[in-house]
């Protein structure tokens, strides 16, 4: 960030935000909170997160049980789209 101190530019930077995304398990439309997760997580979401000035992780890092995920999120778990974190405990 740019901000203006005494009329010179001054550039601020703070520490890395993360971001969790997660589908509750009452969510009335997981399948679609699934294809956002996945776009989020493939390049064209990571152009869109940094022309929004947020520069992604990649991979992307999941964390939890990979058993529980759902299907297409599981098959991307170690991919160079999405790696592996641990169970998250």
């Amino acid at each position: 960030m740019v901000i203006t101190v005494g009329g010179n530019n001054l550039v601020v930077k703070g520490a890395p935000i993360q971001l969790a995304i997660t589908i509750p398990n009452q969510a009335p439309n997981k399948e679609l909170a699934e294809e956002l997760i996945i776009y989020l997580i493939t390049p064209r979401g990571q152009g869109l997160m940094r022309s929004l000035g947020i520069n992604p992780l990649v991979p992307a890092i999941f964390y939890g049980n990979i058993s529980g995920a759902p299907p297409l999120i599981r098959v991307l778990v170690n991919s160079s789209i999405l790696a592996y974190g641990g169970s998250g405990s």
